[in-house]
């Protein structure tokens, strides 16, 4: 029946295209199991200021984040990609898969885990592989300093 799940789970999420970018920054920073402070720096920064996530409330953002962290626990983070990814507009996408590269590498390593989503998020996004290695070189270009 799920009553529990329909009441508190965030069933129904995500609703809209903002909502979707926060689950798929969500999945990426949780990929290899945990939110280092680096990637939670770099998400509230992208959070605060991406136009993509549009003018979001404080409240409902947390109510979002919560929920994220939800299904997170529940089914990971593929599965919150696999929700998210496909109510990306076509032209949010190359940005959306630049930023989740980069937020990936802010720790200053890629797990195993996270190239994998990266590399799922690439296909859920309909992305090229001649872009996607650009994407990922034009990234690890800018930690190279």
């Amino acid at each position: 029946m799920g009553l529990f799940k329909n009441l508190v789970g965030g069933s129904n999420f995500p609703n809209n295209e903002p909502e979707a970018v926060l689950g798929v920054l969500m999945s990426v920073i949780a990929a290899d199991g945990e939110i280092s402070q680096e990637e939670a720096d770099a998400f509230m920064y992208l959070a605060n200021r991406t136009r993509s996530l549009g003018p979001m409330p404080q409240q409902p953002f947390w109510n979002h984040v919560e929920t994220c962290k939800s299904i997170l626990r529940r089914e990971g983070p593929g599965a919150l990609l696999a929700k998210c990814a496909p109510l990306i507009s076509g032209e949010k996408r190359r940005a959306l898969f630049i930023n989740s590269c980069d937020l990936v590498m802010r720790d200053g390593r890629v797990e195993q885990e996270e190239e994998a989503l990266i590399e799922v998020l690439q296909t859920s996004l309909s992305l090229d592989d001649a872009f996607a290695r650009e994407a990922v070189s034009f990234v690890l270009t800018k930690y190279s300093l």
